[in-house]
């Protein structure tokens, strides 16, 4: 599950798992809606090997925006920090206007994190 927030409401379902090598989601930003924030709850993140699977955590995962405008412009990875509910959250500030999409790593070797029963939304603020 997660979201992202800019200044003008959309929603959408989307599934997320990193390390598929697909774009987790696209964000849309305006000369009035210029700040994106990306939203993980905490629960539902699981990480896997493919044969065994364990809860994971918003902080073991990172994540950038990339212009689909200019593919090689993006932005420098950022580690979601835990807000009071346990979620986690990364915010991009002043961004161009423009596409992006949206690029989440995480922090493990040979294993990839996923989310079960997700809602991916994106919302502006």
């Amino acid at each position: 599950m997660f979201a992202f927030e800019t200044d003008k409401a959309k929603a959408a379902t989307w599934f997320f798992e990193t390390e598929d090598g697909t774009v987790d989601n696209y964000v849309d930003t305006s000369s009035s809606w210029q700040n994106v924030f990306v939203i993980v709850p905490d629960e539902g993140l699981i990480r896997t090997d493919g044969y065994g699977a364990a809860p994971a955590a918003p902080s073991q995962l990172k994540v950038r925006l990339c212009n689909t405008a200019y593919p090689y412009a993006c932005t420098s990875f950022k580690t979601f920090t835990t807000d009071r509910n346990a979620d986690g959250i990364a915010k991009f500030y002043d961004m161009k206007v423009g596409t992006y999409y949206v690029d989440i790593r995480d922090n493990y070797i040979g294993q990839w994190v996923e989310v079960k029963n997700n809602t991916f939304n994106t919302n502006s603020y």
